[in-house]
Formats: C-alpha cells, structure tokens, sequence
C-alpha cells in the first residue's frame, strides 16, 4: 500500500511524518477518517490524508471483510 504527496507537509509533532510534493509514502495504516500512518525510509509517523493521492490502498480489515459479506437467499 503507498500513497503519493501532492503536497509538501511539515509536521508540527514529533509523531508527524514531514514530506515533500512527489515523495512516495509506504501506507502503513488509517488513523481516524482523516490521518494515516505511513513510512518514508527509517522515518515513521502520521499524516493527513488530504495532503496525499493513494496509489494502492491498505487491504481491507478484517472487520470490513466480514461485514461485507451478503447472505444469498435460496444458498
């Protein structure tokens, strides 16, 4: 799962992952609605979603899976 910046972003927290427009981010996980964590070499932190294109995006959870799943009458 990566994402690409179409923004420059400059974390303001130790926990934020700063980048550059055109950098690839290796997406890690959704954090909220809004936010992710992702990984750019040895650097780790959350970012905001907005500031990003997902390329491929993270495997649905588990959870979604089974939710998804739709009972088929007569089966």
């Amino acid at each position: 799962p990566r994402c690409v910046a179409i923004f420059n972003f400059d974390g303001e927290h130790s926990d934020e992952l700063s980048f550059s427009e055109g950098e690839m981010i290796q997406l890690k996980e959704l954090v909220g609605e809004d936010w992710a964590r992702g990984q750019i070499g040895t650097s780790i932190g959350i970012f905001p979603l907005n500031f990003v294109d997902i390329i491929e995006d993270l495997p649905p959870s588990r959870n979604q899976l089974q939710s998804s799943k739709v009972a088929l009458p007569g089966v």
